[in-house]
């Protein structure tokens, strides 16, 4: 006789197969292309090539290649790269550091990819704010400390 909790148990167990099947059947449908950059984190100024490849690791050809600098906030912008060549590769250079949403689309079928453009150096800005927070911190803190050794003199 199967009690109620052992019915739960089968029942919690199937829809686990259930995702877990789906999931896998889902992403294979998904991947069948993939865009791969020669440098992972690529730096703003220097040019990147970009590798559209299928499921076999063979280029795809004629696929147009466009990039979205901040995609999803206000101020996103979307430039067109241009169209891979005979080997699906192409050759983009990052205008902007940030997220890059790099997505490529041929024949009724795309991929996409985000990637982290890095500063080509520490921006001066974020640096002077650094120190004048620290300078602020630790001023604050000596005044402080000063204060409180003087009243109890």
């Amino acid at each position: 006789m199967i009690t109620p909790r052992g019915n739960r148990f089968g029942f919690v167990i199937t829809v686990l197969l259930f995702v877990a099947v789906t999931s896998i059947a889902a992403t294979a449908v998904l991947a069948d292309a993939t865009i791969v950059l020669r440098e992972q984190h690529p730096v703003e100024g220097e040019a990147v090539e970009v590798f559209l490849q299928d499921t076999a690791g063979t280029g795809i050809p004629g696929a147009d290649v466009i990039v979205t600098y901040r995609p999803g906030s206000s101020v996103e912008k979307t430039e067109p790269v241009g169209v891979t060549n005979d080997s699906g590769r192409i050759m983009w250079t990052p205008s902007t550091a940030g997220i890059v949403a790099v997505k490529a689309n041929w024949e009724e079928q795309s991929a996409s990819i985000n990637v982290s453009v890095r500063f080509r150096s520490a921006p001066w800005l974020g640096v002077v704010i650094m120190i004048l927070a620290g300078l602020l911190l630790v001023g604050g803190s000596a005044v402080r400390i000063g204060r409180v050794l003087r009243s109890t003199d």
